[in-house]
């Protein structure tokens, strides 16, 4: 097993079940993507799950990622797109706390000259998809740079037990500041904390079949609608809705 490296510590090269890579973090202790296939969780959780084929057909869309790691969303992203929808414009935005993370990937998963760093951001354009890798906290990223309304967000931090502070009520407020009408969020997660936590932040939610081994999925927008099975099913969990003042 390979590794290199990072800011935040080693970061070990982890083959998975669709032979695509991923990381194990010693910062986070935990792999960025699924072991069942980092490229298919990604297509599935979030390219499907956003919906990102009937966005398309709009001729523009908006996606953040929340989360940069390996870099697969953004290869899935832009290959769905070059592939399916070459004309369509897409401005595709991902927060990084590890600026280390970004010339590995560049080299070894989407495999394209590492971009121009611009004020603490990576930044480039390849035909009508451009990018925006902002490096640092997010919690800090979100509230100083100037985002285009949101069509799509791929929610793919490390989990609410490693990372609680981008899986918060208050976190989930702030990204829906800077929401289209049409969002669509994805997350691997199927947990009653974050759905608790979604829809005290004002989203609607649903439940899709998750990847893998993972019974379940959360996606969520902002209709408000919460159906009635999910509601029964939330009020009979102990688990609460994540603030930022409750971390441990």
């Amino acid at each position: 097993m390979s590794s290199f490296q990072g800011k935040m510590g080693i970061y070990k090269i982890i083959e998975t079940g669709d032979k695509s890579p991923t990381l194990w973090s010693e910062a986070f202790d935990e792999n960025c993507h699924s072991v069942d296939g980092a490229q298919k969780e990604t297509r599935y959780i979030y390219i499907e799950g956003c919906e990102l084929q009937n966005k398309a057909l709009k001729g523009e869309v908006n996606i953040l990622e929340v989360g940069f790691g390996a870099g697969h969303g953004f290869k899935e992203t832009f290959d769905f797109f070059k592939t399916k929808h070459p004309q369509c414009l897409v401005h595709f935005y991902s927060f990084e706390i590890d600026e280390d993370l970004i010339p590995w990937s560049f080299k070894k998963i989407i495999k394209l000259p590492l971009p121009q760093k611009i004020n603490n951001n990576f930044q480039g354009g390849l035909g009508n998809f451009s990018f925006t890798i902002l490096i640092g906290d997010a919690r800090k990223r979100i509230l100083d740079f100037p985002f285009p309304a949101i069509n799509a967000i791929y929610q793919d931090a490390f989990s609410p037990l490693k990372n609680h502070a981008l899986w918060t009520v208050e976190w989930f407020e702030d990204l829906k500041k800077i929401s289209a009408n049409d969002l669509i969020l994805t997350t691997y997660s199927a947990s009653s904390k974050i759905k608790k936590s979604l829809i005290e932040a004002g989203f609607g939610i649903s439940e899709r079949v998750g990847f893998g081994g993972k019974r379940g999925s959360i996606r969520a927008d902002l209709t408000g609608i919460v159906s009635q099975e999910i509601i029964l099913k939330l009020k009979r969990s102990p688990e609460q809705a994540l603030h930022d003042h409750d971390k441990n």
